[in-house]
C-alpha cells in the first residue's frame, strides 16, 4: 500500500517526498527536489507538484506518474522548469524504480532537455 515518506534516488541527486495519499482518486501530493538543474539544487514546491498512482489486479504493482512543472512568475516569466517521471514498484515500496526528463527554457531562448533512466529510489 502506497504511504507517505521520502524516497532518495541511488545517486543522490533526486528526491521524492510524498505528503499525502488519496486512495479513492489515486493521487499523491508531495516535493520533488533535483540537486542538478541549470538552476542549481531546485525543490519542486507542493503548488507544482501532481502525482498519481494506480495498482493492477490484486494490487501486486503500483505504476507511477509525476509531474512538475515552475514557472518563475514573481520575476516576470523569465524561464520555466518541468520535470516529468513514470515507475514501477511492489505494492508495499521501499523502492521505487523512476524514468523522467527534464525541460528547461528561458526568456532569451535557452532550451535544455535532460532524461533519466530506471533510477532506484529508496525509501528513507
Amino acid at each position: 500500500m502506497l504511504e507517505a515518506g521520502t524516497f532518495v534516488s541511488e545517486d543522490g541527486k533526486h528526491t521524492l517526498v510524498i505528503t499525502s495519499v488519496n486512495f479513492q482518486e489515486g493521487t499523491f501530493t508531495g516535493t520533488f527536489t533535483a540537486t542538478e538543474t541549470p538552476l542549481g539544487a531546485f525543490t519542486y514546491p507542493e503548488s507544482a507538484f501532481t502525482g498519481s498512482w494506480l495498482y493492477t489486479a490484486e494490487r501486486a504493482t503500483i505504476n507511477y506518474g509525476i509531474a512538475c512543472s515552475y514557472r518563475n512568475d514573481q520575476q516576470g516569466y523569465t524561464y520555466v522548469l518541468r520535470d516529468y517521471w513514470v515507475g514501477t514498484s511492489g505494492d508495499t515500496p521501499s523502492q521505487i524504480t523512476l524514468s523522467g526528463s527534464r525541460s528547461y527554457t528561458t526568456k532569451a531562448g535557452g532550451q535544455q532537455l535532460f532524461s533519466f533512466e530506471n533510477l532506484t529510489f529508496t525509501r528513507q
